[in-house]
């Protein structure tokens, strides 16, 4: 889904926003390599920074090995 928030829904960016997040969803969040390999993850911790601009944010954190991903043992 795309919403444009710079057209009709400007002036309805920061409630529509602050709806995706509130009670806490999981969010879909992919990325796409350099080579072009595109990983998909659910992602919990996100949250609205504004509404000037309209700015949904992540919050991963790297572990003590320097990675973002659980080491397995």
């Amino acid at each position: 889904m795309e919403l444009d928030f710079d057209g009709l829904l400007a002036d309805r960016a920061y409630p529509i926003l602050a709806s995706l997040v509130v009670p806490r969803p999981i969010a879909l969040v992919t990325t796409v390599s350099p080579e072009g390999k595109v990983n998909a993850a659910p992602f919990s911790f996100f949250n609205v920074l504004g509404a000037e601009p309209p700015i949904p944010a992540l919050a991963p954190g790297d572990r003590s090995h320097g990675t973002n991903q659980r080491i397995l043992q």
